[in-house]
C-alpha cells in the first residue's frame, strides 16, 4: 500500500513539472466544449484556455469599467466569433463593452483576450453580484470550439450611504449641502451702490452748476462745440464769423454791432476782459459783410475758436455764480 502512495505522488510531481514548463498556471474552472463540427479536425491545433485573470472583486461602484482578461493558446487560423459574446441586455447588472486580442510572449501560439464589462447596478447596500460565466466561440473553417471563462463575485457598494428613513431620496447627496442664493440681498447691495453712484454724479452736476444750466441757455458754449468741429487749419470764413454774430446775439436778445458792444459788456462784467479781442473780430467781420473786404486780415479759425472757448468759460462761471446766489 506504501509503495501505490509514494508511485502516485511521483507521478502527480512529474504532471505538475511538465506542466509548469508552459510558464503559465491552468485554469482552473475553464473548460473547452468542441462542437460536433470539431471531429474531423486536420492538425489537432485547438485553442485552449491556460490562464484567467478575473476583475478585481471588491470597491466596486456603478459606472466602473471591469476587466476580465484570459491567456489561450489561439493557433493560426482561429477567429473569434464576436455575434457570440454576450449581448448587452438592461436588466442584468452588468454589460459587455467591447473585446481586445493582444499578443503575449508566453508561447508562440499564446494571445491574451481582454473583455471589458461595466457595472450598471447601483445597491442600497454592500452586496456580492455574480458576473456570469463567458462564452468565447472560436472557428476555422468548419471547426467550432467554445471556451468558457468562469464565472467571478464582485462586491458592490453604494456611492453613497444611504439612509433607512421613508424619504431616502433625500439622503442621495454630497457631503456639503447646497444653500439656496440669497438673490434679495444682492440686488439690495446692487442698488445702494448704484445710488451712491447717482449721488455722487448729481453732486458732480449740482456743484459745477451742469444740473441747472441748459446748454440752450449758454450761446457762446453752442457755438464752441460747433466751431471745434471744423478743421482748424483753415482761415476763418463767412460761416465762422456768422456763428460768431448769432452767438453774441443769442446771448444779448438783440442784434448786437460794434455800435453797441460796449453797452454789451457792461451788462457782462465776466466777459469784459475780452472785450478787446471781441472788438477786434467784429471790425474784421464788418470789413468782410459791409466794406467788401474779402481779403482784409482777419481771425484765423484757430483763433476765433479760442475766443469763443474763453467766451464760453466766463459765461459758464457767471451763469454758475448766477445760479449758485439765486438757491443761496
Amino acid at each position: 500500500m506504501k509503495r501505490v502512495l509514494l508511485a502516485a505522488a511521483v507521478f502527480g510531481l512529474c504532471s505538475a513539472a511538465s506542466g509548469a514548463d508552459d510558464g503559465v498556471a491552468p485554469a482552473p474552472a475553464a473548460r473547452a466544449v468542441p462542437a460536433a463540427s470539431a471531429a474531423g479536425s486536420g492538425d489537432g491545433q485547438r485553442p485552449r484556455l491556460l490562464r484567467i485573470e478575473p476583475p478585481r472583486d471588491s470597491a466596486r461602484h456603478i459606472g466602473d469599467r471591469l476587466r476580465y482578461r484570459a491567456l489561450l493558446v489561439w493557433p493560426e487560423g482561429w477567429v473569434l466569433e464576436p455575434e457570440g459574446l454576450p449581448a448587452a441586455e438592461s436588466e442584468h447588472a452588468f454589460e459587455l463593452r467591447s473585446h481586445r486580442i493582444e499578443a503575449s510572449s508566453a508561447c508562440a501560439d499564446c494571445r491574451w483576450l481582454s473583455l471589458d464589462w461595466q457595472l450598471f447596478k447601483g445597491p442600497r447596500a454592500s452586496e456580492d453580484l455574480l458576473l456570469p460565466a463567458t462564452p468565447l466561440p472560436l472557428r476555422r473553417g468548419s471547426e467550432r470550439v467554445t471556451l468558457e471563462l468562469p464565472a467571478a463575485v464582485l462586491a458592490v457598494s453604494p456611492l453613497v450611504p444611504w439612509d433607512s428613513r421613508r424619504n431616502w431620496l433625500d439622503s442621495v447627496r454630497p457631503g456639503w449641502r447646497v444653500l439656496p442664493f440669497d438673490s434679495g440681498a444682492r440686488f439690495a447691495e446692487a442698488g445702494a451702490a448704484l445710488a451712491v453712484a447717482l449721488a455722487a454724479l448729481l453732486a458732480w452736476a449740482w456743484g459745477s452748476g451742469r444740473l441747472v444750466l441748459a446748454r440752450e441757455r449758454r450761446p457762446f458754449a453752442q457755438a464752441w462745440r460747433t466751431l471745434r468741429r471744423r478743421p482748424r487749419a483753415a482761415p476763418a470764413d463767412a460761416e465762422d464769423l456768422k456763428l460768431w454774430h448769432r452767438a453774441f446775439d443769442a446771448s444779448a436778445g438783440e442784434a448786437v454791432f460794434l455800435e453797441n458792444l460796449d453797452r454789451f459788456f457792461a451788462a457782462r462784467p465776466a466777459l469784459a476782459p475780452l472785450a478787446a479781442a471781441a472788438r477786434a473780430v467784429f471790425e474784421a467781420s464788418r470789413r468782410r459783410f459791409f466794406l467788401d473786404e474779402d481779403g482784409a486780415a482777419g481771425p484765423t479759425r484757430a483763433e476765433l475758436a479760442a475766443l469763443l472757448q474763453q467766451l464760453a468759460q466766463a459765461e459758464f462761471g457767471a451763469a454758475r455764480r448766477t445760479s449758485g446766489a439765486g438757491h443761496a
